[in-house]
């Protein structure tokens, strides 16, 4: 009898084993960083990728592995925080080369779908018991976004690998950091019109004129504005030239100047008919 009891515990013993073991390992998870220079007038895109080396130790050959990436300390949205802090930058990451498919930790998706969750890859052993796999991730900035210039990143992003689904056995985790850098920058988002400055010949008061023009920079970059020359001469008339300001500083909105014209009265002009007209160009100069 004592022996049939050893027997029988050693039985027990042996399938419990089978069933607690692990069908697939996967001894490398590494996903690679990504970095970029951002410019606020186009979307910045850019691709990472994951490298998996995985173990079949029992079970099918074809297996599935579930990858979700966690949002960082910006859930529920992506942030890249500025160093030294005073900004940052939206931003996402997709499962699809065409920034569709936001990836998250909920429910694995299969390829190509558009939905947010996690991503479904194939572990397909084949006649092998190890593989390498390798999956893109896409990330993104989109264009309009006038922070202050400086270098952005997140905290390390958190990849789980785990088997069959969301819920399945873990099989690793890994992180990765996105940075972006942004430079300083402005752009002259409305242009000056034209300027038309009536004059009488011999007046007795100036001819004044204006138009406005919008520069927009990043939020505090500096920046300074001139025009090519502040006075000239056409058809006999000397006429000036000034800027309502001749620097500013950005705060990621449109900041609107204006450029106004004059030409002092008394002056004679070479008119020699009715009517007469002239046409100038001058170049207005942004400097940041």
């Amino acid at each position: 009898m004592k022996m049939l009891r050893l027997a029988c515990v050693l039985a027990l013993c042996l399938s419990a084993g089978r069933v607690g073991a692990q069908q697939v390992t996967c001894g490398t998870i590494s996903p690679s960083s990504v970095s970029g220079t951002y410019t606020p007038t186009s979307t910045l895109n850019l691709a990472g990728r994951i490298d998996l080396t995985c173990t079949r130790n029992s079970g099918s050959r074809n297996r599935t592995a579930w990858l979700g990436i966690d949002n960082g300390p910006g859930t529920p949205a992506r942030n890249l925080d500025r160093t030294g802090g005073g900004g940052s930058l939206p931003y996402q990451l997709h499962r699809n080369a065409g920034n569709t498919g936001t990836w998250t930790t909920g429910p694995g998706q299969a390829p190509g779908s558009a939905a947010a969750g996690g991503a479904l890859v194939a572990l397909d052993f084949s006649s092998q018991n190890v593989i390498s796999v390798t999956v893109s991730y896409h990330f993104q900035v989109l264009a309009g976004n006038y922070a202050r210039a400086g270098s952005y990143s997140d905290n390390p992003v958190t990849l789980t690998v785990r088997l069959t689904s969301d819920t399945g056995p873990l099989l690793g985790t890994a992180t990765f950091v996105p940075a972006v850098t942004l430079q300083d920058f402005c752009r002259l988002s409305t242009p000056p019109g034209n300027m038309a400055l009536s004059y009488t010949s011999f007046s007795g008061s100036a001819a004044t004129a204006s138009t406005n023009f919008g520069v927009q920079c990043l939020d505090a970059t500096a920046y300074s504005m001139a025009v090519d020359a502040a006075s000239g001469s056409a058809l006999g008339l000397t006429y000036t030239l000034g800027l309502s300001s001749s620097n500013g500083v950005g705060n990621g909105a449109e900041q609107t100047h204006t450029i106004n014209g004059s030409i002092a009265a008394g002056q004679s002009g070479t008119c020699a008919v009715a009517s007469c007209s002239a046409t100038q160009q001058r170049t207005l100069t942004i400097t940041y």
